[in-house]
């Protein structure tokens, strides 16, 4: 029973120190690093002391070497030797990380050693106070400025504190002594406190890191399935070509565009905008997307104010309680004609090919309210119709394009938008596209996207 239970105990305290003591390799290799790179400035520094008070205890003494000064020079001299082996040590590692994950003995392992022997020559002259006080600075601080593990630290430091024990005894009685040795528990017990915050940190990083690329997947993945859902092979009909650009502010859009058609006649386009950004909303467009076409084609006999007011009941039955809504224009080719039905969307603007004229199109004075899928307000959306003669244009964009902002927080607006518009009719359809974008770029200069963001350009042939 006896043998069982130091069994048990040997597991337990085995287990304990896997899994606090004993620190990843990942974790390791980057704390080494940030030790040699700590220690290339402290033993320089302390390289510097010793040469500086090793030149003044010699010029005191006309440069004689005697009884007298040996201790003190030794001391300073003990600096050098220290930032001798440890600097190369750490510039060597440094100019060659890719070495650093096979060094056993770490600089500052060594350092830890040299830096408390030379403390220990103090002790063997006087004051010795004044070195135990050095002592109890260095020991503290060391653990919280580098990675030391316990198992370097606490051994080398209570060999320190075991070694000057008697010389505290001597000169200042057992009680000092008593306290020395409950100061050595107390420091070692914070350094394994230490070093296993540490472990739990980087513990946490590595989880978070992890969630992170794990999310990162997901939103790659979703935006591959989203841009094959919304993938439009064809753009050239038989009366009227079209260009469009989408490009998401994260990975998902929750903007999304339609092209219905039969064979090479075109019957209609839509553009819409989903509230919010990321997964939920481009879920969000995958949904909505399949009620938008089937009430459209469902719907080709009725008038497209009353599709649209279907799509919204629609939309508000499917989506229950996701509080997503969405703005858009419905777009629906009757010979020449080109009617369109808008819920809170921002108008198109209209490019007259025999005026060579571009402008917005202008409210047409119904009232217009609400927009698609906001559970208990009322919506009211307004129709409009407009002939297109050959070279005629239609460009219908989303408001990522317009309140794009640059350093100083200015919107690109629907001027700027206007204006890129009429410098670039002229060119071919994709060539508009990519040059209003260039010109949307150019503005915001290095201000991430702030929306999602969708132009489309319908020309009547």
């Amino acid at each position: 029973m006896k043998n069982k239970s130091i069994t048990k105990l040997t597991k337990y305290l085995l287990e304990w120190i896997k899994s606090n003591l004993i620190a990843p390799r990942e974790l390791k290799i980057k704390r080494i690093k940030r030790n040699n790179h700590y220690l290339l400035f402290f033993s320089a520094a302390f390289g510097l002391f010793g040469l500086t008070f090793s030149f003044v205890t010699l010029l005191k003494n006309d440069f004689k070497f005697n009884k007298d000064i040996w201790f003190e020079f030794n001391y300073y001299a003990s600096y050098i030797f220290m930032a001798g082996i440890i600097f190369p040590w750490c510039f060597y590692l440094n100019r060659h990380p890719e070495k650093i994950a096979l060094k056993v003995i770490q600089p500052i392992h060594f350092g830890l050693i040299a830096f408390l022997t030379s403390i220990f020559l103090v002790f063997q002259h006087q004051p010795t106070l004044n070195a135990y006080i050095i002592l109890v600075c260095v020991t503290v601080l060391l653990p919280i400025a580098f990675f030391i593990e316990p198992v370097i630290y606490d051994p080398v430091v209570t060999i320190m504190l075991v070694a000057i024990s008697p010389k505290i005894h001597t000169l200042f009685g057992t009680g000092t002594m008593i306290n020395n040795f409950l100061y050595l528990i107390v420091l070692n017990i914070l350094a394994v406190n230490r070093w296993r915050s540490v472990i739990r940190d980087f513990n946490h990083e590595q989880k978070l890191e992890e969630n992170i690329k794990n999310i990162k997947n997901e939103i790659a993945l979703a935006s591959q399935v989203q841009k094959t859902f919304f993938k439009h092979n064809n753009t050239n009909f038989k009366d009227w070509a079209i260009a469009h650009y989408n490009k998401p502010m994260t990975g998902v859009s929750g903007d999304f565009f339609d092209i219905y058609s039969h064979d090479d006649e075109l019957e209609g386009i839509g553009i819409f905008d989903v509230s919010g950004h990321g997964i939920a909303s481009g879920l969000v467009t995958m949904l909505v997307k399949n009620i938008i076409n089937n009430e459209f084609q469902e719907g080709k006999k009725d008038d497209l104010l009353i599709v649209l007011e279907r799509i919204n009941q629609s939309v508000l039955e499917e989506k229950g309680d996701v509080e997503n809504y969405l703005t858009g224009i419905l777009v629906r080719i009757d010979g020449d004609k080109v009617n369109f039905v808008t819920a809170a969307h921002s108008l198109p603007i209209l490019y007259r090919a025999m005026e060579d004229k571009v402008s917005y199109i202008e409210p047409n004075g119904q009232k217009s309210y609400g927009a698609i899928g906001m559970k208990n307000v009322p919506s009211k959306f307004a129709e409009y119709s407009i002939t297109m003669n050959k070279g005629d244009e239609l460009i219908f964009f989303t408001d990522g394009i317009t309140d794009a902002t640059n350093e100083v927080n200015n919107s690109f607006g629907k001027e700027r938008l206007l204006k890129s518009a009429m410098r670039n009719v002229i060119r071919p359809l994709s060539t508009q596209i990519d040059c209003i974008i260039s010109d949307v770029k150019t503005f915001s200069a290095n201000v991430p996207q702030n929306d999602d963001i969708t132009l489309i350009i319908l020309e009547k042939k």
